[in-house]
Formats: C-alpha cells, structure tokens, sequence
C-alpha cells in the first residue's frame, strides 16, 4: 500500500476514535463535511484500507452505544435503599376540568348533529364551490352574462324558490340602478308555477346621496293554491294542516330614515286587499273538507275568510340600534317599538284594528363577525271594531320568528318569544346561522301565557349577507318546530326552505 493511502486511513481512524471519546466535543471539534466524507472513502486500489476503516468505524458504533448507557442509565442504588420519588417542586396541583369544560360537552353533544350538517353538508362542499368560483371567475362571468352595461347598474337574474310542503316556483328578478335621475332604482320580481301560482312585485325607490333616506313605491298581487291553516290558538298541531285557495292586492308607500349607526325609522301607508277559497285543488285536505268533517280540530272558517276584505294600513317602526355597518365590530345592543293601525275600506265602523309590539335584542361579537345573539319580542293586536281577519293577527313561524314552523302557523291575539342565535360567515357574501327559540302564541294580551305552554324552534341556516343588491337573498334553512313543553317538546313540523326571497 502507497504512503498516501495509509496516510488517509490513519487519519480517518484517528477522528473515528476521538469522535468515540469526545462525543459531547466532536461537532464543534471536528466539523466534517458531506464533501470532505467522500474524499476520505477508500479508492478501487485500497481494499485493506476499506477493511480497516469499517473495523475502526464499529468500533466507535460500539463505544458510542455504551456510553450513551452509561449517561442515561443512572447508577445502582446499594441493597435496601429505595429510590426516591421526584420532588413537586412548583406545589401547585395537576389541573383539573373546570365546572365550565365539564358544562362545554351538554351543547357540544347536543348540537354535533347541527355542526356534523354544518360541516360535511354546507362548509366543505361550499368551500369547494366557492374555491372553484374564484378560480373560474364565476361571479365575474355571470355579472358580466346577465348584466347589460359596463356599469352592471341593469341586469336580469333567473330566481328559484321552494318549501317543503308547498308549490316550488321560478321567476325572474330585474333591477335598474339610477333609472332617469341618480339615486332612483326600479325593482321587479315575478314568479309562476303551473297548478295556479303567480306573484308579481314590482317597486320604484328614490335614495338620497348619501343613502340615509329613501322613499319607495311597492305594489303586488299573489296568488296560489296552497295556503295552509291550522287553526287558531297555541295549541294547533301540523296534522292539522288544511289548504286553502286566495289573492292578495297590495299597494304601499314607505318613507326610511337612517340616523344613527344602525339605527332607522320606517313609516308605510297603502291598501290591502284578500280574497279566499276554501275550495282548493291540492292534494291534500282543504278547508272546506276539514270544517264539514266532525272529527277534524278545524270546525269553522276563520275570521275574515268569507267575503275576504280590504283595508288600508298605516305602520311605524323605530330602531335603535348601536352596531356599526361591516367589517366593525358586530357586537352591540338593538330596541325597536312597532306599531300599525287598519281599517275597513267599506266599512271602517265595522273593522278596526291595531297592531303593536316591541323587541330588544343584544349581540356579541366572539371574533371576527361570529357573532352571539339573544332576541327577545312581544306582539300584540286589538279589535276596535269588529273582527280582526285571521291574516292580520300575530303570527309566528316563516322566515324570522320560528323558523321551525310554516308561516302563518300559529296565530293569536298576542305572542312572546325569545331567540338565541349564533351566526358566521362562511363566505365573503353569505352567513351561516344556527338558532334555537322559545315562544308560542296567547289570547289577549298574553292571557293563557305559562311557561309550559311554550315551543321550541332549533335550526340551521344559510342565508347571503353583506350584498351590494339585498333586494334579493338567498336563504336556506333546515329547522325544526316542537309541540308546547308540557307535551314533551316532540317535534311536531319539519321546515326545509331553498332559494332566492324577495326582499323589498
């Protein structure tokens, strides 16, 4: 063997051994680089330096294993002497659950069912959706399709909508921004289904500069088939259930003023016309079927059912209201004083009522616009003459109040109600909203009113929010409606509503 190759050999053992004896030392001692490595391995014409070297290098392998054992394995205690145990040196205890995480599983294990839905069936797939919108550009290419300036101030948009338990229906929604003078806006929507459902609205709005007051000109006619009544009272079931045929006329002007924050007054004033048929041709039992059947809890038509009626209404609403608009903070407080009176157009000695309520409400904001929210309403109407017509008494269920129950549910004289909410954003333009309610239905002011009267509305929803156009908003909604609490809290309906509502 050369002088050269054993020279490399010598040296490579060399640092094998001192690296076995120094380990704590070598890193810093004996830096050896991935380059420096390879120039070090043995050459085709070294085989007995090759030999020698992997000798040496076992050897350090070994050393090193037995030194490590010897640091980590602590020495033997002479015989009878027991080791003793680690000092608790800070004194303090282990923590423990508090009273609070203990309480945190009851409303986790409750709502998993809502949140497993929330999830898996709204979130992700949403977030796929709008993952792949923003990558094709979706809402750039469906403004541009259906928009007809550059501007995008005109446009039409295709509008779809169904409830479980009633005719679904398509329409169209038009809208024209700053129609012959700035600030004026023109909005129609119209829907149709076969079987006899039609709705039209249209409005005209005037906004002022900055968009703190608005006047608006609205009028309307629906028709359709399947109207549902279950009766009076707060003890009606959804089996209850019977159909009932009618139009509905209405014309109103609306005066909005906006003067603190969220804050805003409205006044309305216009007619309302409603006729009724208690013959229907949907296939379920209709109102006329349900009052001749002796057995059915529904033994006469409701107040203002024959003959229909016709009155104009004036209403005023005042809300205070501390929250700012979006991205502020969505914490803050909300009171709102309502009010309306009515009168037979015909024979306003005969039919003469009025309506009024108050709500307070507070709200706050966890973290970035998920926010908690707790509602508290009264309603009440009185007849001053005469009838009030079933369709203008307080009424529960639908798109706000009691969400588990179908719109028009339950009616009364009076009602009360509180709300828990808790609302997310899951989208730049859209909310989800999970809420849970207490309320029912009384007889004059809350006469009959009992704690164990009480049902309960639970349900999850998805609705749009912080749109530039919310004439228009997409809802959907899955929720629940219960029986009163003395009767169990079974649910007694089931409420599934999708699509675009109107929302002027």
């Amino acid at each position: 063997m050369g002088a050269a190759p054993r020279l490399l050999v010598c040296l490579a053992g060399a640092c094998l051994w001192v690296s076995a004896g120094a380990r704590a030392q070598s890193a810093e001692a004996f830096p050896v680089a991935s380059g420096q490595a390879s120039a070090l391995a043995p050459t085709e014409g070294s085989q007995e330096s090759a030999g020698t070297a992997a000798e040496a290098a076992s050897s350090s392998e070994a050393e090193e294993a037995a030194a490590t054992e010897t640091e980590d394995t602590p020495a033997p205690l002479p015989s009878g002497v027991e080791r003793r145990e680690v000092p608790d040196y800070d004194g303090r205890p282990d923590d423990a659950a508090s009273a609070g995480e203990v309480l945190l599983w009851v409303p986790r294990v409750a709502l998993y069912p809502l949140y497993l839905v929330s999830e898996m069936v709204v979130r992700r797939p949403l977030g796929v959706l709008v993952t792949a919108a923003e990558k094709g550009r979706w809402v750039a290419l469906m403004t541009d399709f259906f928009t007809f300036n550059d501007a995008h101030t005109v446009g039409i948009v295709p509008t779809a909508y169904w409830e479980f338990g009633f005719k679904p229906s398509v329409g169209l929604y038009f809208f024209a921004d700053d129609v012959i003078a700035d600030g004026n806006d023109l909005r129609l929507h119209g829907a149709i289904w076969p079987g006899g459902f039609q709705s039209v609205t249209v409005m005209d709005r005037i906004s002022s500069p900055g968009g703190d007051y608005q006047l608006a000109l609205r009028g309307g006619l629906e028709m359709r088939p399947d109207y549902a009544y279950f009766g009076l009272g707060a003890e009606n079931s959804a089996d209850d259930r019977a159909r009932y045929a009618g139009q509905s006329y209405e014309a109103a002007l609306v005066f909005e003023a906006a003067f603190w924050r969220a804050s805003r007054v409205v006044w309305e004033l216009g007619p309302r016309h409603r006729d009724f048929d208690a013959e229907t041709g949907y296939d379920t039992i209709s109102l006329a079927e349900a009052v001749a059947d002796p057995a059915h809890p529904i033994d006469a038509l409701p107040p203002g059912f024959a003959g229909g009626y016709a009155i104009w209404r004036s209403g005023l609403s005042l809300s205070i209201d501390s929250r700012r608009a979006f991205p502020a903070s969505a914490s803050g407080l909300r009171m709102e004083l309502r009010g309306e009176h009515a009168f037979d157009l015909k024979h306003a000695s005969r039919r003469h009522f009025v309506g009024y309520g108050a709500g307070v409400g507070g709200f706050f904001d966890v973290y970035n616009q998920r926010t908690v929210g707790l509602i508290i309403d009264l309603d009440f109407v009185d007849p001053l003459a005469g009838q009030v017509p079933f369709t203008e008494l307080v009424q529960l269920g639908g798109v706000e109040s009691m969400q588990g129950f179908t719109s028009g549910q339950l009616l009364d004289r009076s009602s009360a109600r509180a709300r828990i909410e808790y609302r997310w954003p899951v989208w730049i333009w859209a909310d989800m909203a999970l809420h849970y309610a207490l309320g029912n239905v009384f007889g004059e002011h809350l006469a009959g009113f009992e704690f164990e009267r009480l049902r309960s509305s639970f349900g999850l929803g998805l609705r749009s929010a912080r749109t530039s156009r919310p004439d228009h908003a997409l809802r959907i909604v899955v929720a629940f409606g219960t029986r009163p609490l003395e009767e169990g809290f079974a649910i007694d309906n089931v409420r599934f509503v999708v699509g675009g509502r109107r929302g002027f």
